[in-house]
């Protein structure tokens, strides 16, 4: 269940935001997003379809984004991520600030819920074309708030933290860009198309015997 819940968080993709599944502090444009998505996350055992709607703010220095996303297997596992950034460093060639993610997982069982929270640093550098951004988990908490368990609140091991760290370096050109990125320990490749109110976006993982295809469509009011 562990490496589950691991690859679902990976793939609570933002529409705006470079990052998979941190928030970021990256400027890629002002306003509202609504949008949909679907995928697969492939594991040995085979592969587990899903289904995805989120909505995303940016203001500035601010960025909060929300999404649920659904797993379809022998049951339904759903995965609730809610972010935010605030770039108190907020220059051309430099945004940095910290980044807070809640996350929460509901599975099969009362012990399959869980809820999460991680504290860090975002930061997004480099020039039009190509820019590198990271956001870094640093602290975190856990919590679950059914089941009989000996400790319901506690505070998350460094690994348990660092999971969910990712970092990636992108290129733009025209509507298209392109990224290469690491979600811990996942190999990620991304591209995404905008034009007008609109953007498609299509992003890959691979680690192992684990893999995830993604595909985004999301409409910017």
């Amino acid at each position: 269940m562990g490496s589950l819940i691991a690859l679902g968080l990976s793939w609570q993709i933002a529409w705006s935001a470079p990052t998979i599944n941190l928030p970021s502090v990256s400027d890629e444009g002002n306003g509202t997003t609504i949008y949909v998505g679907s995928g697969a996350a492939i594991l040995g055992y085979g592969p587990l379809p899903s289904a995805r709607v989120a909505g995303e703010w940016q203001s500035s220095r601010l960025g909060l984004q929300a999404s649920s996303t659904a797993y379809f297997g022998s049951a339904v596992e759903r995965f609730d991520v809610l972010g935010g950034t605030w770039a108190w460093m907020d220059r051309e060639t430099v945004r940095l600030g910290p980044a807070l993610t809640l996350a929460q997982h509901t599975g099969t069982s009362a012990i399959d819920h869980r809820v999460t929270s991680r504290l860090g640093l975002s930061v997004d550098a480099g020039g039009e074309k190509t820019r590198f951004d990271a956001t870094v988990s640093m602290i975190g908490w856990g919590w679950y708030p059914r089941g009989e368990v000996q400790t319901p609140l506690y505070r998350l091991p460094v690994f348990d933290t660092l999971l969910v760290t990712e970092m990636g370096v992108r290129r733009s050109w025209g509507s298209h860009q392109a990224r290469l990125g690491l979600f811990g320990p996942m190999l990620v490749l991304g591209y995404r198309w905008s034009r007008d109110t609109w953007t498609v976006r299509v992003d890959g993982a691979t680690r192992g015997t684990q893999h995830g295809l993604w595909l985004q469509v999301g409409r910017h009011l």
